[in-house]
């Protein structure tokens, strides 16, 4: 997986469609909640997730749209 270093000083990771669905059906299974019920909840509580799933979700959206 490539790294690239943003402006902050943090490190990101060039996530591509295979391993953000991994990340979000990890997190689906875990909560209990179908693929569609998990993108809603992420969308109306991105708090609530940690920045690894919120990355996910972005490149998932990216990805599918």
């Amino acid at each position: 997986m490539e790294q690239a270093v943003c402006t902050g000083g943090c490190i990101m990771h060039n996530m591509k469609l295979k391993g953000a669905t991994t990340v979000l059906n990890k997190e689906r299974v875990f909560l209990g909640l179908t693929m569609k019920e998990l993108l809603i909840f992420i969308q109306r509580n991105p708090y609530a997730f940690p920045d690894r799933t919120i990355q996910a979700y972005k490149v998932y959206n990216q990805g599918v749209a």
